[in-house]
């Protein structure tokens, strides 16, 4: 027998055999599970109530991005939505026109036109611009004569930079007691502007387009000089 083995002995003879015991309790209670014994019964899974569970918060996310796609599309509150898009309606067409060539014949406006040699502020184009500014605002043909000037002024706003032109329209507006003072002026032209979606960008072809609708008026014939 080794001395190791000899020490070892001794040593356990030595304990008395209550103490033996409670040591041996303790191992038991304090050692590792065996890996022979059967493992814990789990909890059984009910896989339909899972299901209605994962259905319920599919559903709640969907709802929950539908809403908030909702909200990233709509237009704000204090944003107005954009006019819809007006049907071509010909006897309409014919009648708008008709209406707008005819308040070129006005006394006071023939008069603006004739004083406009050079053609700066009522061109073809200025006057093509004006006229489909009236149709997208929708207005009734006997508010024309009301909208008349402020429709040239928006467009020599967009198309023209030279301030003179614009003041000189504003002459002619106040002159002519259309309106009291330039900011009543000023408010039909926001009015005609908001009227019209903000959308005053006429281009050339829609220019051409009305033209068209009676190409041998004299209006269209108002050209600058080269």
């Amino acid at each position: 027998m080794t001395v190791g083995a000899t020490k070892t002995r001794i040593y356990t003879e030595d304990i008395p055999p209550t103490l033996s015991k409670d040591m041996k309790t303790k191992r038991r209670e304090t050692s590792p599970a065996d890996p022979l014994e059967p493992a814990p019964k789990r909890r059984k899974v009910d896989l339909a109530q899972q299901d209605e569970k994962m259905a319920a918060t599919s559903n709640e996310d969907r709802r929950k991005d539908l809403k908030r796609k909702r909200q990233e599309t709509s237009p704000p509150e204090h944003q107005e939505p954009a006019p819809k898009q007006r049907k071509i309606d010909l006897a309409q067409q014919q009648e708008e026109m008709a209406a707008f060539l005819s308040l070129l014949e006005d006394e006071y406006i023939t008069d603006f036109l004739s004083s406009d040699s050079g053609r700066t502020s009522s061109d073809k184009y200025h006057l093509a611009t004006a006229c489909e500014y009236f149709r997208r605002a929708r207005l009734p043909t006997m508010h024309y004569r009301n909208y008349f000037f402020p429709a040239l002024y928006l467009a020599s706003q967009f198309e023209e930079q030279d301030s003179d032109i614009r003041t000189e329209i504003l002459f002619w507006a106040l002159e002519g007691f259309w309106f009291l003072e330039i900011e009543h002026f000023l408010h039909y032209r926001n009015l005609l502007l908001k009227k019209i979606g903000f959308k005053a960008w006429v281009d050339l072809d829609t220019c051409h387009q009305i033209m068209a609708e009676d190409p041998t008026h004299w209006a269209w014939r108002r050209e600058r000089p080269t």
